[in-house]
């Protein structure tokens, strides 16, 4: 892992690029929820960040996509059912009220999702309408 004060920026030209500045992003949300945040480490997620956006943008132009046909969508592409979502996110009984729209995607859940099934974060952030429960 590099030290907070390293700043290692490369531009994103593959997949391979992509996964890689997306392990680097989490690997700094780690340290900056360690409590170790310093201007060179905010400085590094910002411009990796807008660099991962500026290579999905191009290769993943998603207009209006709803959040949760997204996640079932990618979940169908990699084979997963609603069982292995709840795994990924640490409770079953949550993913199906997401996916029932019973209840909003909070930060870690998209991180998580973002990991695992490639959804870009703007993606995941979009509004979306509830269920009455």
């Amino acid at each position: 892992m590099k030290t907070p004060h390293t700043i290692e920026v490369r531009p994103i030209r593959t997949k391979a690029d992509l996964n890689a500045a997306n392990r680097r992003i989490d690997e700094i949300i780690s340290i900056m929820d360690a409590g170790n945040e310093t201007r060179a480490i905010t400085d590094e997620l910002d411009v990796i960040s807008t660099l991962v956006e500026a290579y999905e943008t191009e290769h993943f132009p998603l207009e209006n996509v709803d959040p949760i046909e997204a996640i079932e969508f990618m979940m169908e592409q990699h084979g997963m059912n609603r069982a292995a979502l709840g795994d990924l996110l640490g409770n079953r009984s949550r993913a199906t009220e997401i996916l029932n729209r019973k209840r909003g995607l909070s930060a870690d859940m998209m991180r998580i999702i973002h990991a695992n099934l490639y959804i870009p974060y703007d993606v995941l952030m979009q509004p979306y309408g509830l269920s009455p429960k």
